[in-house]
């Protein structure tokens, strides 16, 4: 009996790091695949913006991307090469329409499948 018990030990060891080695490799492909593809996390956790952000529209590699801007900076970069936007609506679907006009923009996310309507912020 002691030597069944004294066998198996080793086996469930082996058993118990084989798992933890499995669940590194998963975790570890799981933090690359997220990092290759940063939009799954936009639709996991919805749209970025809402009504009344601001943001400034900067060129990328993939398109145009919408980033985050501080609203009490919106009279100063006005008419610069970096302007500052209001949201004035979000709408769901890549596809959305927005109102026209020379301050108006219409941003189509679509790894987000979300559409914004912005204003030049002027103030």
């Amino acid at each position: 009996m002691a030597d069944q018990a004294a066998d198996s030990a080793p086996h469930r060891s082996m058993f118990v790091r084989v798992g933890m080695a499995l669940a590194a490799v998963a975790v570890v492909w799981l933090v690359s695949y997220v990092i290759q593809n940063p939009d799954l996390l936009h639709r996991v956790t919805g749209p970025g913006f809402a009504v009344g952000d601001c943001a400034h529209l900067g060129a990328s590699l993939h398109g145009s991307e919408m980033e985050k801007a501080d609203c009490g900076t919106a009279g100063k970069a006005a008419f610069t090469s970096d302007p500052v936007y209001r949201v004035d609506s979000v709408q769901k679907g890549k596809n959305g329409i927005c109102p026209g006009g020379f301050e108006h923009v219409t941003f189509s996310n679509e790894p987000e499948d979300t559409t914004y309507c912005l204003t030049l912020a002027l103030r």
